[in-house]
């Protein structure tokens, strides 16, 4: 088989894209649901050898197959060690022969991102072009200035100075409500299984309170069967039913 024939096989082979999961975090995000821990990454590459050794035992099903991107997520992958992504980098390219004009993504938390970081990238080489982020912001900044039409504020309805944040904080809970709302699903159909709530479903926890429960609030919505505003109230009734709900499920047996 010449080159150009084992090219063509491999652009014809199925492709699939390859994850690397890093559950480290300096902390835990109220709502995230992910496998992370707040433990300190081991030292001395004890955290890749383990992936490495994953990668030897997976590895054999995909001969043959088409890796076409890498995304590392987590946790924070940016509190990896630059040069332990690097040597995992390799090693995908040598097990699953990771095409080094495959997609690369690595979720980065800006606060933790080491400076060594920019010279492992700029290493990898890439068709984009950093966009200097300054010049950006001034122009904001100067739009943000350019006097509007009044809108709201003509018409007599001035939102309160903590809207936005209230608006915040009902689509947090939203999304808290889609990650933990099974904690208390209606699993027992005789009711006598106590579900204690968990903190992050109340309302004091997003500084939310029974004053909120008759304002309007955006649902992010995209579809007709849930409006696109709704009171509070209505919202977490909604949230209740669709994620604490009863749930049924049927098992066969042979």
């Amino acid at each position: 088989m010449t080159r150009a024939d084992a090219a063509a096989a491999g652009a014809s082979a199925p492709p699939y894209g390859v994850y690397v999961h890093f559950p480290f975090c300096s902390h835990r995000c109220p709502y995230c649901d992910f496998a992370v821990t707040t433990d300190r990454p081991p030292e001395a590459g004890r955290y890749l050898r383990g992936v490495l050794a994953e990668l030897a035992l997976r590895a054999g099903p995909f001969a043959g197959l088409r890796p076409v991107s890498l995304y590392v997520g987590g946790g924070t992958p940016s509190l990896w060690d630059p040069a332990e992504l690097a040597a995992l980098v390799r090693a995908l390219r040598e097990r699953l022969a990771l095409p080094e004009t495959a997609e690369a993504t690595l979720e980065a938390n800006p606060e933790s991102v080491d400076p060594n970081w920019r010279t492992y990238f700029v290493g990898l080489g890439g068709h984009g072009q950093d966009v200097a982020h300054g010049p950006l912001i001034d122009a904001l900044a100067q739009r943000a200035k350019v006097a509007r039409p009044a809108t709201a504020a003509a018409a007599g309805a001035t939102p309160a100075p903590d809207s936005a944040a209230k608006q915040g904080a009902v689509s947090r809970m939203i999304q808290i409500y889609a990650n933990r709302g099974h904690l208390i699903a209606n699993l027992d159909p005789l009711g006598l299984t106590v579900r204690p709530v968990p903190k992050v479903l109340g309302l004091d926890y997003l500084n939310l309170g029974e004053a909120d429960l008759d304002t309007e609030f955006y649902t992010g919505s995209r579809n007709e069967a849930i409006k696109p505003r709704l009171k509070l109230r209505e919202i977490i009734a909604q949230l209740k039913e669709i994620y604490c709900g009863t749930v049924g499920a049927e098992f066969a047996h042979r």
